[in-house]
């Protein structure tokens, strides 16, 4: 006769229930760091705007905030650490038994870091990208001097057609629909690079974390192997997503994936790689190259300074070695026991 499971205490209840979201929530939040070295000028240009004007209100964000240099570059690290320990966090709170289990608390995890981060972080630059930002030409030609029924003929050729007097309300217009089309859009473009950011780290670390404390039968997570197996999926899945962004004309005036393509294409294959090593248990001497070369693909993509014979040696050479490696008996890449 079976033996009936111990029915889980309220500790444990409240642990599996509630521990991926406030991990998510946890990492989540760390990334509004990085959003304050975002808009601690746009803070400091709107006092300043509203400093001649001491009869008005001045919105809540109009604060003279100085941050010294130092701190944006430890707020991008503190934030990407933050979403790096999801996944460990998620494991160590809910200790999932299988694979469906990490999913399941991964996608938990994911949602709740994804909406942290769109609030506190990518929602307000994405709609200010959005609306503000392609409006400003139009705002400024505007309440410019020399405005005329003419010369907004001259600017805006399809005015031509229109009576004088009814040219300044169609730009308003104009300007109006450009900035709730923009309105719409950056909404989407926030949570969308929301989701490919926190909510990939999310679901991908707890994945990850489970996936090595089973195999390495504790509840340890080996440092190394989690970072091989995150970091540049991770960051391959982010710079996919700003390919596909830029092509917004609303974003970027160029499609990025023509000159970008095949580093693009390069770096997505070589992060692949890296993971594929992790799990099958390369060597070092195998995995190091591949990440490096992975990141060498990564800096042509976004910088293109790199001169094209050193990264394609470094691609060959790569390639070469993992051929190398795979065919030779004394050293060969096994599989590591299945989950």
């Amino acid at each position: 006769m079976p033996v009936p499971e111990e029915a889980p205490d309220l500790r444990t209840r409240l642990r599996e229930t509630f521990g991926p979201i406030l991990a998510g929530v946890f990492g989540g939040g760390l990334t509004g760091l990085s959003a304050l070295t975002l808009v601690a000028p746009l803070c400091r240009n709107v006092a300043e705007s509203y400093s001649h004007f001491p009869g008005l209100e001045a919105p809540l964000i109009a604060v003279r905030l100085i941050l010294p240099l130092w701190m944006t570059p430890l707020a991008v690290v503190v934030a990407f650490l933050g979403l790096l320990a999801v996944g460990p966090l998620v494991v160590r709170l809910v200790r999932p038994r299988d694979r469906w289990a990490d999913l399941s608390a991964g996608l938990t995890a994911g949602l709740a870091a994804a909406a942290t981060t769109y609030t506190l972080t990518l929602g307000w630059p994405a709609v200010l990208g959005t609306v503000v930002v392609p409006t400003i030409a139009d705002m400024t030609y505007l309440t410019g001097s020399g405005v005329t029924p003419e010369s907004m003929a001259e600017r805006y050729p399809d005015l031509g057609t229109v009576e004088p007097e009814k040219r300044g309300g169609y730009l308003m217009a104009k300007v109006i629909s450009d900035q709730a089309g923009g309105g719409a859009i950056g909404v989407w473009i926030g949570v969308f690079l929301s989701l490919m950011t926190a909510g990939t780290l999310g679901v991908g670390g707890a994945l990850a974390a489970g996936y090595l404390r089973r195999r390495n039968e504790s509840s340890r997570v080996p440092a190394w192997s989690y970072l091989g197996l995150t970091v540049p999926i991770s960051i391959t899945v982010v710079q996919f997503a700003l390919a596909i962004i830029t092509a917004f004309p609303q974003v970027g005036h160029e499609n990025f994936f023509r000159p970008h393509l095949i580093p693009l294409l390069g770096t997505i294959a070589f992060a692949g790689l890296c993971a594929v090593g992790v799990v099958r248990r390369w060597p070092a001497t195998l995995q190091v190259p591949v990440t490096l070369c992975w990141f060498v693909l990564l800096v042509q993509t976004f910088r293109q300074q790199l001169p094209w014979p050193l990264t394609e040696a470094a691609v060959v050479l790569t390639g070469g070695l993992i051929v190398a490696r795979l065919f030779r008996r004394d050293t060969r890449l096994t599989p590591c026991a299945t989950v």
